[in-house]
């Protein structure tokens, strides 16, 4: 099981998909105790339901790292295709994630101290 994305998931992540799938408190509790379940937390964060949360509640893009953001949009964008896998949608939501930083941008060599031009720069 590829689960690069979904083993970044923050704390913040993990009480914010408790608050939104969470109807009682010991359901919220209860998600919050299976954090380190690969298998439970998959099914969780292939809830529909968090994935309207996180799109319907401004704040909720703020709150939720990127990592949890990009393995929800991508899992949903390809169930919707009944394309669903979880190591596909963890890859692609690694790939987007990593992008949201330019250091990214730069690695262009096995050498990690050197740093190379844009690949924008390369092209030309």
């Amino acid at each position: 099981m590829y689960n690069k994305t979904r083993s970044h998931l923050s704390s913040n992540d993990f009480e914010f998909i408790a608050l939104t799938l969470g109807r009682t408190d010991s359901e919220r509790q209860a998600i919050l105790s299976v954090s380190d379940d690969n298998v439970i937390v998959s099914h969780l964060l292939h809830r529909e339901e968090l994935f309207h949360s996180i799109l319907e509640k401004r704040s909720s893009l703020l709150s939720v790292s990127p990592s949890l953001f990009f393995y929800s949009m991508i899992y949903q964008a390809l169930d919707f295709k009944h394309l669903a896998d979880d190591d596909v949608a963890d890859y692609v939501s690694g790939v987007c994630v990593d992008f949201t930083t330019n250091d990214s941008l730069f690695r262009f060599t096995t050498d990690v101290s050197e740093r190379m031009l844009y690949f924008v720069d390369l092209a030309q």
